[in-house]
């Protein structure tokens, strides 16, 4: 088990109490969700829904938390409640909906959807992805690894203009 930093601990702390709010608000009895800090790149949060085990997590970005945490702790944290709560008290509402805003109004807070964290440091690179060369009468073509193992398995593919059949050299 990792330790818990103090921003962790606090973001933790006040999902707690906006939960306990809205149990209070609505009259509801939501339990405290999973939180994790799992979350990379340029998301502060997500609210997660696996409707399969039927459960529900929040990942909070741990890399912005501790870079922006005042904001984070204001905004990001009551964000991501807000939409735990009205997808249990509604669970067909749209992500930011009307009744993710109203939560989020009773809560206090701004409904502004996106944040304006400097992402630099949380980022997460990709591999380039491999591009395979095609060509045809009239043009080259830059085609996916997708594409091109559905070219080795049989597809055909033809040129939009010139209608012939795409090849590699």
């Amino acid at each position: 088990m990792t330790t818990l930093t103090s921003s962790q601990e606090q973001a933790i702390e006040i999902s707690k109490h906006y939960i306990d709010l809205a149990n209070e608000l609505y009259n509801i009895d939501l339990p405290l969700i999973s939180i994790s800090f799992k979350l990379k790149g340029r998301v502060a949060g997500k609210f997660i829904r696996n409707l399969i085990k039927k459960s529900s997590e929040i990942r909070y970005n741990k890399v912005l938390l501790e870079e922006n945490e005042d904001d984070f702790l204001k905004r990001t944290v009551p964000h991501e409640i807000a939409h735990y709560v009205a997808y249990k008290m509604n669970s067909f509402c749209k992500p930011h909906g009307y009744e993710w805003k109203k939560v989020m109004r009773d809560f206090e807070c701004d409904v502004k959807r996106c944040h304006s964290y400097d992402t630099t440091n949380s980022r997460q690179y990709r591999k380039p992805r491999k591009k395979y060369i095609y060509k045809c009468a009239c043009n080259e073509y830059s085609l996916s690894s997708i594409l091109h193992k559905r070219i080795l398995k049989g597809h055909t593919y033809r040129c939009i203009k010139c209608k012939k059949e795409l090849y590699r050299n």
